[in-house]
This record gives structure tokens, C-alpha cells and sequence, in this order.
């Protein structure tokens, strides 16, 4: 019998094993996989601890569809985003721009009245959020998160308004081709189904 060969990954290409990692780090949205059990994105926010470079490399796959399913997850989305603002006016290693890396972006059932949040909460979190939004190729989002939505850009629309010295509107950074509004269901479709 001969012995076994012993193989490290460390011992790979670094291209190999970066495309290995960033494989590893696609999220996978099956119709049959439930989410409550496992987070979707659990395995892509490990390897983001593993070094700057792994980081940098998963990040793209762990935004290229972001699910926030619940009140929680746009707050700590929200959040990571402010994050990165404060990242960024550091010039920290750390930055990373999530705004082009974001290509799908799902809002569900998120009623911020939920977490019992001040409005001066809620429109911190939607005006970090409304950049990504509206740079986002394909967007579904439930009635009332668009309310939240539209008056958070007629506010920056607004704000930027009263910027400008000629009356010339810089123009959005608005690349969404797809939108999708979803809406609660009745309470009798919610017996029927």
C-alpha cells in the first residue's frame, strides 16, 4: 500500500486558490434551502476574516445579491455601509466600495417602526442605503420600504438642489433595469395559500 499524498492548500497557485475561495463564498439561493436555519452568506463572512486579500476577494460575491429579509438585516446593512463611509474618510485598508459590487438587492417585509427606531435612525439608514439602491441593476422591494425610498432620493434630490450654484442638476447614478415592488398579502390570501 503507498502511502498517502499529503497536499496543503497553501501549497496552490495563489490564482488558484483565490478563484477556489471565491467560489466558495457564492451564496446560494435555492427555492429549497431554508434561511432560518443557516445564513446564506455565513460562509463568505468567515473567510472575510481570514486576511485583506481573501477579504477583497469575497466581498464581490458576498454583495452581488443582497437578501434583507428582516428589519435586523437592512440595519446592519445600513450599518456596514457607514462603516465603509467612515473607512473611506480614514483611508483605511479596509474600504471597500460596495456600491458597484451590489447587483441585486432584495427588500422584504422591513417595517422600521419594528425596532422602535427615531426618524433621525431611519433616515441615517436610508440615505446610506439609497445610493447602492438606485446603483443596483435589479431591485425588489416591498411597498412600504418604496415610500421610505422615494422620499429618501425627492430628500437628496432636494439637498443637492440647494447645493448648486447654477441651478444645474448633477444627475443620479442610477443603473436599475429592473424593479420589482411586492406588496404585503391580505389577510385572506394569507388562509387560502
Amino acid at each position: 500500500m503507498e502511502p498517502a499524498i499529503i497536499f496543503r492548500f497553501s501549497d496552490l497557485p495563489l490564482e488558484l486558490a483565490l478563484l477556489i475561495i471565491k467560489y466558495a463564498a457564492e451564496s446560494t439561493f435555492s427555492q429549497k434551502e431554508k434561511y432560518t436555519k443557516k445564513n446564506p452568506y455565513a460562509d463568505a463572512i468567515s473567510l472575510c476574516r481570514v486576511s485583506r486579500l481573501v477579504r477583497r476577494t469575497v466581498l464581490p460575491e458576498l454583495l452581488h445579491t443582497v437578501s434583507l429579509r428582516r428589519c435586523h438585516g437592512v440595519r446592519m446593512f445600513a450599518n456596514a455601509l457607514l462603516m465603509q463611509q467612515a473607512y473611506a474618510e480614514t483611508k483605511s485598508d479596509l474600504f471597500f466600495d460596495y456600491t458597484p459590487a451590489v447587483q441585486r438587492v432584495w427588500i422584504s417585509h422591513n417595517d422600521f417602526s419594528e425596532l422602535h427606531l427615531h426618524d433621525a435612525e431611519v433616515k441615517k439608514y436610508m440615505d446610506s442605503l439609497v445610493p447602492v439602491l438606485l446603483a443596483a441593476p435589479a431591485l425588489a422591494i416591498n411597498s412600504y420600504n418604496l415610500k421610505l425610498f422615494v422620499h429618501s432620493v425627492d430628500d437628496a434630490w432636494t439637498s443637492r438642489a440647494a447645493l448648486d450654484v447654477d441651478d444645474k442638476h448633477s444627475p443620479f447614478s442610477v443603473t436599475t433595469q429592473s424593479l420589482t415592488i411586492t406588496a404585503p398579502l391580505s389577510p385572506l390570501a394569507r388562509l387560502s395559500s
